[in-house]
């Protein structure tokens, strides 16, 4: 079964502790992580850990199974993929917790198209996840709402992590993104046409919890208890201002601080019980299908 260490009424234990000690446990442990806006968290806690950047997920999955990782922070849909073909995998893991992003919907056009104002996407071909999207119900009453003919538009349907490199390639003029996706797009140079961050997640494809997940934090079962100091410096940084987030942001990668301004805050959760059901429920529906 997915197994979980923290639950929602476990949160003002720990953030009672991060207010009246120093975390100073285990320093030793071995975290696996990607770069970006998104691990913001990870750089402004303040635990010693050994933190070892992957570009690329499947090596954080290879140190957490050969045993040089510790804990690692995986996209939740390269999680929900590894889930699908290993169901396995996660006997030998704890979820910890996520780190959160709010779902939101943005339109960002190509490079070249900048110029372009919200009137003037009639005629444009804009990559979607699939016709029956709420980020494209939501921007089309939008748009309709402001007076924008959207009669003209092609839609180009495929996954999120594809379309930030469809969108430089030159094979769509614009993507609907969710907003753990928008940075992306700025960072590889594009712009933002368009945004709407009351949008809440939750189809037939995905709940709503999912889809606010951003990354999942899996921990080593016999490490769990070693994570304890760490977990709740994770969780003080939930009480960080904005800027501060930024400038650790900014300190630790390439992506400067004013990219990042007017951006929502990732934030890290502890697991509870709600998303481990679904994450079971998914590795369920899947083990039995084949």
């Amino acid at each position: 079964m997915v197994k979980k260490i923290f639950g929602v009424g476990a949160l003002a234990t720990v953030l009672a502790g991060c207010l009246s000690t120093r975390a100073s446990g285990n320093s030793q442990l071995n975290i696996g992580y990607g770069s970006g806006f998104l691990s913001s968290p990870i750089y402004a806690a303040e635990h010693a850990v050994n933190l070892h950047y992957f570009q690329q997920a499947s090596d954080i999955v290879y140190g957490l199974l050969g045993g040089s990782l510790d804990g690692g922070f995986l996209q939740v849909d390269r999680f929900v993929a590894l889930m699908e073909s290993n169901t396995d995998f996660l006997d030998s893991f704890t979820i910890m917790g996520t780190i959160d992003y709010p779902f939101g919907a943005t339109l960002i056009v190509r490079e070249d198209l900048s110029h372009l104002r919200l009137q003037d996407v009639g005629n444009l071909n804009i990559a979607v996840t699939s016709p029956g999207s709420n980020l494209l119900e939501a921007f089309l009453e939008d748009a309709e709402r402001l007076g924008v003919d959207t009669a003209g538009i092609t839609y180009t349907f495929m996954p999120y992590r594809t379309m930030v490199p469809a969108l430089t390639e030159g094979e769509v003029d614009a993507i609907l993104i969710r907003g753990d996706h928008a940075l992306v797009g700025l960072e590889a140079g594009h712009f933002i046409l368009y945004q709407n961050w009351d949008l809440e997640g939750g189809d037939a494809c995905c709940p709503a919890i999912v889809d606010q997940a951003a990354k999942v934090f899996l921990s080593r079962s016999d490490k769990v208890d070693d994570m304890g100091y760490y977990i709740q410096s994770l969780m003080a940084t939930r009480l960080l201002n904005a800027s501060y987030h930024r400038g650790a942001v900014a300190e630790h990668t390439n992506l400067p601080a004013d990219l990042m301004f007017g951006m929502p805050v990732p934030e890290f959760s502890l697991a509870d019980d709600g998303l481990i059901e679904i994450f079971e429920f998914m590795r369920n529906e899947h083990y039995h299908s084949n």
